[in-house]
């Protein structure tokens, strides 16, 4: 005869228990992403121009209603000051 307490519960008991652990552990799996990145991105490793840009589009919508402008005006005035930075760079060679 097997005990009870050595049997195997019933998932559907604990499904909210086991959604969250899901949920958690997907969330930390994401955090460690952006962190990765971030990491990446301000070390330098990623030295192309408006690739910085590219990788994360959504700022510029989270921005544009600070500075008072559309994302599509965030993103043109940013192309703007990166190619006089680079025009800068070219000179300067």
């Amino acid at each position: 005869m097997i005990p009870i307490a050595l049997t195997n519960p019933d998932p559907l008991k604990y499904s909210w228990w086991l959604a969250s652990r899901a949920f958690g552990i997907t969330a930390l799996l994401f955090v460690t992403a952006s962190t990765v990145l971030g990491l990446v991105m301000a070390s330098g490793i990623i030295n192309r121009r408006g690739l910085k840009a590219k990788l994360m589009p959504a700022q510029w919508r989270t921005i544009a209603p600070l500075v008072g402008r559309t994302a599509a005006q965030c993103l043109e005035h940013y192309e703007r000051l990166l190619d006089a930075a680079q025009a800068r760079e070219r000179e300067r060679e």
